[in-house]
Parts: structure tokens; sequence; C-alpha cells
């Protein structure tokens, strides 16, 4: 149940406006974790903000934090794609830095807040690729770093330091280590799926060819699941062959077998279906799992993910309805 609710409100966030416009799964990886790091900016700057009001009242410093939390927030669901500009992103890399370096020592160092050093420190290499913007790595990589030092130097009193934290310290720690352990989690999930995504791409050629020579199995699967006697094996392996083909060709060979299927769906679905959502409705009717779909039609498995997530959303598919199930009865 908790791991459902995870993945639900992952893929939720991570595919916010995301659509097929972007071609690429290099856009797409970028556009999510872009999602992925503003919506975590707007949830801690919000939680430390509440922390400030809650525990010693509403003033500038509170007020500040939670300014910088509706403007991430904003940028979320508004301003996503201006705010991916390269130069935007350096500017929110050097700023939050500097916002690190004035908490941490404006709280004091038992707050832990200089702990949001080392996942912004992490983040410079997921947000910039190592071959093409190597300076730049470098560039931010001593930033952070120096600020670190500078602070660990000064036993973080480069500015001065707030006595009314003392006596909420130990609840502004635990506030603290679990939002970084929380980054930390996100981050280790992403590398999963971008390591997922490494391996299927390996292999996914392998996986074709092993495919392609296991068509029997394939065609008796499908009869087996569509319970038909109406189809032959040759418009069953016709079908399967013109999933490597075009979109439109596979859609109107499925046609032809399925002639009321997308009626159906187009008098459930809640927005047009264009010819991406047609082609994965008809391969999950087929009885096609997200590997397989991933392996016909050369995309990862996350991006499958998040084209059924969108596809479920369109049908208003509640989360405890099988997709594969739920199209076979149609």
């Amino acid at each position: 149940m908790i791991k459902k609710t995870f993945n639900r409100l992952y893929y939720a966030v991570s595919y916010w406006r995301i659509d097929d416009s972007l071609d690429s799964d290099k856009e797409k990886d970028s556009a999510i974790l872009f999602n992925i790091y503003i919506f975590l900016l707007s949830v801690f700057f919000l939680i430390q903000s509440a922390f400030n009001i809650f525990f010693i009242g509403i003033y500038s410093n509170a007020l500040l934090l939670f300014c910088i939390s509706l403007f991430y927030c904003f940028c979320f669901l508004f301003l996503r794609d201006i705010l991916m500009n390269r130069y935007c992103i350096i500017l929110s890399f050097i700023a939050l830095t500097f916002l690190v370096t004035f908490y941490s020592c404006y709280y004091g160092i038992k707050s832990g807040t200089f702990l949001y050093y080392f996942p912004l420190l992490l983040a410079v290499y997921l947000f910039f690729s190592s071959e093409n913007d190597r300076l730049l790595i470098i560039f931010l990589t001593a930033l952070i770093l120096s600020n670190i030092y500078i602070s660990a130097f000064s036993n973080f009193e480069i500015f001065d330091h707030n006595e009314k934290y003392e006596s909420f310290g130990n609840y502004l720690l635990i506030v603290n280590i679990s939002s970084v352990l929380i980054l930390m989690f996100v981050n280790s999930y992403y590398f999963i799926q971008k390591r997922e995504k490494y391996y299927i791409t390996l292999y996914r050629n392998l996986y074709r060819k092993q495919q392609i020579e296991n068509l029997s199995n394939e065609l008796k699967r499908l009869k087996e699941n569509l319970n038909k006697e109406a189809f032959s094996e040759e418009t069953l392996k016709e079908l399967i062959e013109s999933v490597q083909l075009s979109d439109m060709i596979f859609i109107e060979k499925f046609n032809t077998a399925f002639p009321d299927f997308f009626e159906k769906l187009n008098a459930i679905s809640s927005n047009s279906l264009n010819i991406s959502d047609r082609k994965m409705c008809a391969m999950l009717k087929l009885g096609f799992t997200s590997k397989q779909i991933a392996i016909y039609t050369n995309s990862s498995i996350k991006s499958v993910e998040g084209k059924i997530y969108r596809l479920r959303k369109k049908l208003n598919l509640s989360s405890d309805v099988d997709s594969r199930v739920w199209f076979s009865a149609i």
C-alpha cells in the first residue's frame, strides 16, 4: 500500500505537464528530474517556514522562506519550461548554495542545515553532463565546497547567529535530517530508474530477437488471452509484426481486428486519445506487459509506465483496477 502510494505520487510529480511533445528520452529525463527537484524544494522551504512560524513567530526570516516556497510551487505549476533554461538552472544552484550558507550560520551548526550542501552537490552531477559541462561542473562543485569549508572554518558564524533557535535546535535538526534523507532517497530511486533504462537499452536488441524467435509462443499467448476463434494465426502474426512498424499501420490492422474498440474508449475517455494513446491501449488489450511494450516500441520501462499512468487518468481508472484486465474486457 505504501509502495503503491509512493509510486503514484512519484509519477504524478515526475510527469507533471509532460506529454508526447518531448521527443527524446533525454528531454523527458531532464523534465522529470526538474519536476522532482522543484517540487521537493517547494515542500522543504514550506516546512522550514512553518517551523519558523510555529516556534518563533511571523517575522522576516519566516516570511522569506514562505515566499521562496510559493515561488518554487508557482514554478512547478506554471513556469517549468521557462526555468529549465540552462542559465536559470545555474543561477538556481548559485542562489541555493548561498541560501544554505546563510541559514547554516543563522541557525547554527547544531541545526544541521549544512547537510543540504551534500544533496546539492550531488544534484550538480544529475543536472549537468560530465562530457559537455565539465567546466561548469568544476565551477559549481568548487563553489559549494568552498562554502562548506569556509562555513566550517568559521564554525558557521560568518553571519550573526540567532540565539532564539538554541532551545529549538534539536527539532530543527530532526526536520533537516529527515528532509535530506528524503532527498537522498529520491535521488537513489531516480538512479535506479536510470539504471533500469540503461540495461533495457543495452539488451533491447537481444530481447527483440528473442521475441521474434519465439513468435509462435506469442501467437499462442494471444490466442489464449483473446479467447476468440475468429482470429487466424496469420492475422495475429501480422498484428504482432506491425507493432514495430509505424503507429498508423499497427492501429489500422488492430482496428480491423477490433472494429469497436476505439469507439468504446472514446466514449469513456474524458479527453481525446491521440495516436500514441491508441497504440498503448491496443497493446494493453493484447495483453502486453510494460516490459514487452518497452521492447516493441523501443522505449524504456519508465517511459512506458509514465504513458500508462497518463492514459489511466484520461480514462478515469481507479488505482485498484489492473490495466490489462480492464482493457481485455473492452
